[in-house]
């Protein structure tokens, strides 16, 4: 039977997210036989397709296209945590509830979230998981370590609601337990400054390293040579539980644990005390920082698991076919031909 034929739509996209969720995929599809493309849906007409992906789309032009895509192939809509949040939904100038017609409009609904493709109410749905490029991975293999320091990494990122204050109550319990003996550095980057300073004498702040794409990020990943990567995230707090897995994949392809929130988008791929840490207080997480300071090798060790885990389960080719299972799935649900 012939490869499916799969068209990727984007209007007002971000270029970084676009690369993270559909461009990796694309890309693996056409290594393996697949005729995948991708385009502008407000400068380029649908054509033909087995099968379109409309990829964050907001604009009553994509709409229209979806309603025609419907008649000629297999519609998919996808998209990750970031339009949940509420300034986004205000920057394209669109409701909550308008926003769900474009679920509606589709045959099938795809997202990197878990928690929130069980809050759709859609009939067919599939998760895709967070992917990094080979090219990424080795980038982020180079990392670079100071004997004697501890580094401790937090990317701040595009969503860090109700973060800022968690990491800064991680750092003052963490500087009231630290001794004088080893140098202790913490560096926050990412696409946003944060909110202020932080002030634990402690704790050597780096000034904030401000990143305008994926790849610069993982530069300077690379050259800051962390020994552990953050991510607090508040578990009281709905749009937490919305973000996807991302943070685990960046700091295991560096080979660094992560220490991170009880949130369901962990649930199989971070394993405590295998590839990092779970943490729910900020006292909990200064645990698991002292543990790694003052265990020699622990961090290498979790870090190394880490990093074989993301080369094994979260390159391209893994993640693409896991997708294609989720697509077969909905496509025969509905009574669709199957690749």
């Amino acid at each position: 039977m012939s490869k499916l034929t799969i068209k990727f739509f984007y209007d007002y996209v971000d270029e970084a997210l676009w690369r993270m969720s559909v461009y990796y995929t694309m890309n693996a599809l056409n290594a393996i036989g697949y005729n995948a493309t991708t385009a502008n849906v407000l400068a380029q007409p649908i054509g033909t397709a087995d099968v379109y992906v409309f990829y964050r789309c907001v604009t009553p032009k994509a709409m229209e296209a979806m309603r025609e895509a419907r008649t000629k192939g297999f519609v998919v809509y996808a998209m990750d945590d970031y339009l949940f949040q509420p300034g986004c939904l205000l920057k394209w100038k669109i409701k909550p509830e308008d926003y769900y017609q474009f679920f509606r409009a589709a045959d099938a609904v795809t997202m990197s979230s878990q928690f929130l493709l069980d809050k759709v109410d859609v009939p067919r749905k599939f998760r895709y998981y967070t992917t990094i490029d080979r090219e990424s991975f080795e980038l982020l293999g180079k990392r670079e370590k100071a004997d004697g320091d501890f580094a401790i990494g937090w990317l701040a990122g595009h969503s860090r609601q109700g973060t800022d204050s968690f990491v800064n109550e991680i750092l003052i319990n963490l500087n009231d337990r630290l001794s004088l003996d080893r140098r202790c550095i913490f560096h926050q980057f990412g696409r946003h400054p944060m909110m202020g300073p932080f002030t634990q004498v402690k704790i050597e702040q780096h000034p904030y390293v401000p990143v305008s794409n994926w790849k610069e990020l993982y530069r300077q990943f690379a050259l800051l040579g962390l020994d552990v990567s953050l991510c607090p995230l508040p578990e009281d707090d709905e749009f937490s539980h919305g973000k996807s897995e991302l943070k685990l994949v960046e700091a295991g392809a560096m080979g660094v644990p992560l220490i991170a929130s009880r949130m369901k988008q962990f649930d199989g791929v971070l394993r405590d005390g295998e590839n990092g840490f779970f943490a729910s207080t900020p006292e909990e997480f200064a645990d698991k920082i002292l543990r790694l300071m003052n265990e020699p090798g622990l961090a290498k060790q979790l870090g190394d698991k880490a990093r074989e885990q993301v080369e094994k389960e979260c390159l391209a080719p893994a993640r693409t076919q896991q997708w294609l299972e989720g697509l077969n799935r909905v496509m025969r649900e509905c009574g669709r031909v199957k690749d």
